[in-house]
């Protein structure tokens, strides 16, 4: 029979009875208790002329989300994954702001309902965020998000400027610039005027 807050009355015959029911995804069965008998039980014995209560309580499960924070290091970054912190907004997160952690990350408990991770972070970076970073939850539910930050290229623009105030005919262009450092691409170009030329490290 379905179950019910209010109960289902059965009509048997004395004798002793096996108590189960069939589970539901998200819900944990806690207890199951008699009215003639003390404590969790797994059966019930009715005697003739015997009323017997028997309750079973079911607890829905918090839902699980699994943070995993990824850097990627590729262009001179050194920030690792704790210097990072996730924020979890939703119904109840616990821990609900926390450190990042590489894999096998950090796990959240939350009720169910919508939630939305977020991040601080050093500057330079830019994330990335999976799908199941937000959305929706339900009871016992277990997804994984990953946030994974990877440091930008820096940029540096070269403006070559000529003055010819002296009669004078050069221009940017005769000028050959050059920069030096940690892989720049070009390292060595023609001068330019305003906006000049974006060179990458």
């Amino acid at each position: 029979m379905a179950g019910s807050e209010t109960g289902n009355v059965a009509t048997t015959s004395a004798g002793t009875y096996a108590l189960s029911e069939t589970s539901v995804t998200g819900y944990t069965n806690t207890s199951i208790t008699c009215s003639n008998s003390s404590g969790q039980v797994t059966s019930v014995t009715v005697g003739l002329g015997e009323n017997v209560t028997c309750t079973f309580v079911n607890d829905d499960n918090a839902a699980s989300l699994t943070l995993i924070k990824h850097v990627v290091n590729d262009n001179g970054g050194t920030a690792s994954a704790s210097d990072f912190t996730l924020n979890v907004s939703g119904s109840s997160p616990t821990p609900g702001s926390f450190q990042g952690a590489e894999a096998p990350g950090t796990s959240v408990a939350l009720n169910a309902g919508t939630y939305n991770v977020g991040e601080t972070g050093p500057s330079g970076y830019q994330g990335a965020f999976s799908s199941d970073c937000s959305g929706s939850i339900a009871v016992g539910d277990e997804k994984t998000c990953t946030v994974t930050n990877d440091d930008v290229r820096p940029k540096l623009i070269v403006v070559k400027h000529v003055v010819n105030d002296n009669g004078g005919a050069a221009t940017a262009s005769d000028f050959t610039m050059a920069v030096t450092g940690s892989s720049p691409s070009p390292a060595s170009f023609p001068g330019a005027e305003a906006p000049g030329t974006p060179k990458t490290g």
